[in-house]
């Protein structure tokens, strides 16, 4: 688990906005209790490229896992392994993603529907939801 409650949540999607939308734009987004899904696009303002993004992500983890770390009482790495990123070259592919991601509580039994899950970014490509950090493919 990487996730254990509501305020978990909220803190890594705070941490998401401070860490990573200055290097990433966040297409769209969904927390599990044991993983993440981000679809993120690099920001053209990001000159130092991939070292940048990388710095910012590995800050990003470490500072949610010591909070969660502090929080529980635990210690050693939250996270399996280092993060898993894919390539996409086509809007297309990306459009094809964003529903992959949005389904994910609903494989998991977790809601019935997609945008019942407050821990995505469902909700703001139904429009029920203020956009918050998330840069929507519309």
């Amino acid at each position: 688990m990487i996730f254990f409650e509501d305020e978990n949540y909220l803190f890594f999607t705070r941490n998401i906005e401070r860490y990573l939308t200055p290097v990433l734009d966040i297409i769209a987004y969904c927390l599990m209790p044991t993983h993440y899904h981000l679809l993120v696009c690099v920001k053209k303002t990001t000159e130092q490229g991939h070292s940048q993004i990388t710095k910012a992500i590995q800050r990003f983890s470490i500072s949610y896992t010591k909070a969660i770390n502090k929080r529980y009482d635990r210690v050693g790495p939250l996270f399996q392994g280092s993060y898993q990123a894919k390539l996409i070259n086509e809007i297309n592919h990306s459009r094809r993603i964003i529903p992959y991601i949005h389904e994910n509580p609903v494989h998991a039994g977790l809601v019935n529907d997609a945008i019942e899950w407050k821990y995505s970014s469902a909700r703001i490509y139904e429009k029920i939801d203020d956009q918050g950090f998330t840069k929507p493919l519309l």
